[in-house]
């Protein structure tokens, strides 16, 4: 139980770093 409540938790944030990180790519090419 706990551990399906982490990773619920955890793939949020690993979605959002994903996206920060394709946006910052974006910028850099222009």
């Amino acid at each position: 139980m706990n551990t399906g409540a982490n990773q619920q938790r955890g793939m949020p944030i690993a979605v959002r770093w994903i996206c920060e990180l394709c946006i910052k790519t974006n910028l850099f090419l222009g």
